[in-house]
């Protein structure tokens, strides 16, 4: 999970109601981020595939970008055919919270003992987490 945002992309988070250019900008730098990960993990063999927005794969998707930051969740979406991002904040939200309802969403769906219900009330927790 995403542990610290640059500066830079916060800034761009921090108004009530950011703007496209604002949230795109956001976007930019949050993907940059995530490339250079993964370019770190498999040391650089990720920088030989060509480069693809992510808007051009699929007109019918939607793209979700959580945001999870120390003490709330911000959360960037581009829905199919718009060209404008939404932005969500959930305050009060820690990312200790997030990472304990991943991790027990997780561990419900792979564990064959646990019920049907079981799975569902853990995802219900991690689901319960969003943005009103």
């Amino acid at each position: 999970m995403q542990k610290k945002l640059p500066p830079f992309a916060k800034s761009r988070l921090r108004e009530p109601e950011p703007n496209t250019e604002n949230l795109s900008q956001a976007r930019n730098v949050i993907e940059a981020l995530q490339m250079a990960e993964l370019d770190n993990f498999f040391r650089d063999a990720c920088s030989l595939a060509p480069t693809v927005s992510i808007d051009n794969l699929d007109p019918n998707a939607a793209v979700i970008y959580p945001i999870v930051l120390s003490d709330h969740l911000e959360i960037i979406i581009k829905l199919p055919g718009k060209n404008s991002l939404r932005h969500y904040t959930q305050a009060n939200t820690s990312e200790t919270k997030i990472d304990a309802a991943v991790a027990n969403t997780l561990n419900a769906l792979r564990k064959r003992s646990s019920s049907l219900s079981q799975s569902k009330a853990a995802a219900k927790q991690l689901y319960d987490i969003r943005p009103m």
